[in-house]
């Protein structure tokens, strides 16, 4: 019998070679925060810090250049993707993620974006979860269409999740629609930075439009709606 891997899912990884100045930077920007942390509906012990786009801050040029540099790396060199001349990835989001010993990120993906990023501030490789990524065979999924479904009894890696350890100052980029979470954390303050990117042009030859970023005082708006319920993305099931 052969099996024989197919389609991969490529997971881009990159050390940031100025690491120390940023986890400072980091660091005491949380402190300034800390009192606007937003607590995460489905993952215990999950601290957001979504209010706002953290790289937008001048004193993170040089990061924010870095991490757009390696997303249009990963999109050209990895992917494949054509990216009009002069153009390239614009980092859309970016929220600081803040998780206690015990608590747990709950699976899913990201919308509005082609690329998701992640960046290790604060990681211990040995008590920090390491993320996952998961395979529509490996995560129950609430689809609009009939479905098979059939229970497991043996573990392969065709049905159960990935897990890839990161360390401290790596940068992690993948593809957005990979569902992704980790596991019970062992150790206080996993400390990461979450991003989005989008090309600056997205276009088809014959369609497309430019993309640009919410200013400031859109996002607070957008976000304080949201917040205070007048749009959902789901429907209240607590």
């Amino acid at each position: 019998m052969a099996v024989i891997d197919i389609l991969p899912a490529p997971l881009y990884v990159e050390e940031c070679p100025f690491h120390a100045q940023m986890k400072t930077l980091f660091n005491e920007e949380l402190l300034d925060v800390l009192t606007d942390a937003t607590e995460n509906l489905t993952s215990r012990g999950l601290l957001h810090f979504d209010h706002y786009c953290v790289l937008d801050n001048d004193k993170y040029s040089m990061f924010r250049s870095w991490v757009e540099l390696q997303a249009e790396i990963f999109v050209r060199d990895v992917l494949g993707l054509h990216l009009p001349d002069s153009e390239g990835m614009l980092m859309t989001d970016s929220w600081f993620n803040v998780c206690a010993k015990d608590g747990y990120q709950y699976p899913h993906y990201h919308g509005n974006s082609l690329v998701c990023g992640l960046y290790y501030i604060n990681f211990d490789e040995e008590d920090h979860a390491p993320t996952y990524f998961g395979r529509s065979t490996s995560l129950r999924k609430f689809p609009e269409y009939p479905t098979l479904e059939l229970n497991y009894d043996k573990n392969t890696r065709y049905n159960q999740l990935d897990q890839v350890i990161g360390k401290e100052g790596t940068l992690f980029l993948w593809e957005s629609q990979m569902v992704h979470g980790y596991k019970t954390n062992d150790k206080d303050n996993r400390f990461t930075l979450s991003m989005n990117f989008m090309p600056t042009v997205m276009t088809n030859g014959s369609y497309g439009w430019k993309v640009g970023k919410l200013k400031p005082e859109e996002r607070k708006s957008y976000y304080q709606t949201f917040k205070a319920g007048g749009v959902w993305d789901s429907p209240d099931i607590r």
